[in-house]
């Protein structure tokens, strides 16, 4: 369902990617690591119809598939989207490590 719900979402030079799982326990981990929250959907009765509710957001991950930043949908700016790119293009691979994180570094410099 995801994957039909996608291909509408298509455009040239545009790839959506869409992440679910078989169970809720799988999906738990994923959520965590991505600092999503969830809420259950239920229907008019109260049963719960397997199915969740979030905010939408975008993830800005790097090239060693590190979360760097994560923008609310509602207040995100392209501007603010490109400049944080460019910064993480720019930035060599051991500064582009504390860049965008709040990593602590293991070692005195």
């Amino acid at each position: 369902m995801m994957q039909h719900y996608g291909q509408e979402l298509q455009d040239n030079g545009v790839e959506w990617r869409f992440l679910t799982t078989q169970s809720e326990q799988e999906l738990l981990p994923i959520l965590e690591h991505y600092k999503q929250n969830i809420q259950k959907v239920f229907n008019a009765q109260g049963q719960f119809t397997g199915t969740f509710s979030h905010i939408l957001r975008v993830y800005l991950i790097d090239k060693n598939k590190q979360l760097r930043n994560i923008y609310s949908v509602a207040f995100l700016h392209p501007d603010t989207l490109i400049n944080d790119i460019k910064t993480l293009l720019q930035t060599e691979p051991e500064q582009a490590a504390g860049s965008f994180s709040r990593a602590k570094k293991c070692c005195p410099p």
